[in-house]
């Protein structure tokens, strides 16, 4: 969000060469789902939202990719992430 505020039409990250990305996956607070669609817009990159903690040391929740049935869902970390 705070990327986004400050570089509302994603100017500054199309400078970047993110040519060897596939995808996009983002820790920490929550995101949103306005966020998770400007990230995909500008990067041009699919982006998956995750939640986990410190003390677990792995996600709890997450889109696993190549798991059928999970698919990124904009404003959701998704689901419980098996193990």
């Amino acid at each position: 969000r705070a990327i986004r505020k400050e570089d509302p039409e994603g100017e500054l990250i199309r400078k970047h060469d993110l040519s060897s990305l596939r995808q996009l996956f983002l820790a920490g607070e929550k995101l949103d789902s306005s966020t998770h669609e400007w990230l995909e817009r500008v990067t041009g990159k699919p982006v998956h939202d995750h939640w986990w903690q410190t003390e677990t040391g792995w996600p709890v929740t997450a889109p696993c990719v190549g798991l059928e049935g999970s698919a990124a869902k904009p404003g959701s970390s998704n689901r419980a992430v098996p193990g």
